[in-house]
């Protein structure tokens, strides 16, 4: 670094030399006027005639180089120097010696002294070190304040980093937050839908088809709140925000979710069988995300056997540590290229108007929160199992 420093300096721009100052501290009058005659007209001169001075002159001056004389009373020149670098360790610092003190400025030099020049010196001489070290001490500020400028850009650009990646997750949930709605205002469309064709076939209702239209009212009522439970999560939805964690029933949530599916998909051909073990299964964790994790996979169930007269069945229960959950089904599976890509974002082999590829990524991610795993067995043409396990809440073991 000295080396390219030094040959730098030969390149620096002298146009505004006329800023830069020299301070020179020596007790003994004729040197100190001598280098403030042979400086006066290029810099900024400063005198002083002790160590204490010097460093008050420094301190607050702040002046570019300073010549210091070794050999001083109270305070020689070396004891000023250390001063002087606890200012600024930047500073260039020359030394003024005289022969008998030869070995101390080569020790100034180990301190920290840029250079040192003998008594009586050469005019030119004096000028050429004062120009070189000016131009290094120039180099080495320019250097310094280009890394601190460069430390503040890290910080910033960290920061932008951080609040970028805020933006993406945010943004990220938005489209999950779509996603589980839309699934959710599907099912509403159903129920209407359902609802309509009921009160066409007749304007005069009675009896069990009164109540059976009233429970799917009920159900209407049910999934209308279901996507107002998902707006709030959403709301709350924040970078560090924990998931509400309570004890709920997940048997529960399943026979909630199947009723839906019953009803909402009241003019598709697929049937849902709920099995589930005689003991609840009950796990810790945010009822609502892991409603909508486990709607992604059904969703996914009843759309593969719709076509073709298939079953979807829901198995869940507690086995050992374990609460398990089965959604299986008999549709066409999963190929085996595609099977490697099912939990990646935005991949569906759904046209646009039906998928947009976030279904099993947004489940995979709500399982892991659960501390829960998910595994996948598929055959082309005989169906798909999906199996999730939560650990059983301790208590319960």
């Amino acid at each position: 670094m000295d080396l390219i420093l030094d040959n730098m300096v030969d390149t620096v721009d002298k146009s505004d030399a006329c800023t830069e100052s020299v301070l020179v501290i020596d007790d003994k009058f004729g040197p100190r006027e001598s280098l403030r005659m042979l400086f006066k007209y290029d810099y900024e001169v400063y005198c002083a005639e002790s160590v204490n001075e010097g460093v008050e002159i420094f301190e607050t001056k702040r002046p570019n180089l300073v010549i210091l004389d070794i050999n001083m009373p109270e305070k020689d020149g070396i004891k000023g120097l250390a001063e002087i670098r606890a200012i600024d360790p930047d500073a260039a610092v020359i030394m003024l010696t005289g022969y008998g003190t030869l070995s101390t400025a080569q020790q100034a030099l180990r301190l920290g002294a840029a250079d040192y020049i003998t008594k009586p010196f050469d005019a030119n001489d004096m000028r050429k070190l004062v120009r070189k070290h000016l131009a290094r001490a120039d180099l080495i500020r320019r250097r310094n304040a280009a890394e601190e400028k460069l430390r503040e850009l890290t910080t910033q650009l960290s920061a932008e980093r951080t609040r970028l990646e805020k933006d993406a997750e945010m943004g990220q949930a938005s489209v999950e937050f779509a996603h589980d709605l839309r699934n959710s205002l599907t099912s509403i469309r159903g129920y209407v839908s359902f609802l309509v064709s009921r009160l066409n076939e007749t304007h005069n209702l009675s009896g069990n088809q009164l109540f059976d239209t009233l429970d799917k009212l009920s159900d209407v009522e049910n999934s209308v709140m279901r996507c107002c439970d998902i707006i709030e999560l959403w709301k709350n939805l924040t970078p560090h925000k924990h998931m509400r964690r309570e004890l709920f029933s997940l048997s529960d949530l399943l026979k909630s979710m199947v009723a839906e599916f019953q009803s909402g998909w009241a003019n598709g051909t697929a049937k849902c069988v709920f099995k589930t073990d005689i003991n609840p299964a009950e796990i810790i964790g945010d009822d609502t995300q892991l409603y909508r994790a486990l709607r992604n996979i059904v969703d996914n169930a009843v759309h593969s056997v719709q076509d073709c007269n298939g079953v979807v069945y829901i198995e869940c229960g507690v086995f050992g540590p374990n609460v398990e959950i089965r959604i299986i089904d008999n549709g066409c599976g999963i190929s085996k290229a595609d099977l490697e890509q099912i939990f990646d974002p935005y991949f569906t082999t759904k046209s646009p108007d039906i998928g947009t590829g976030l279904g099993l990524f947004i489940t995979k991610k709500i399982i892991a929160k659960h501390s829960g795993v998910i595994a996948v067995e598929t055959e082309r043409g005989r169906g798909t199992t999906f199996s999730i396990r939560f650990p059983v809440p301790l208590d319960d073991i």
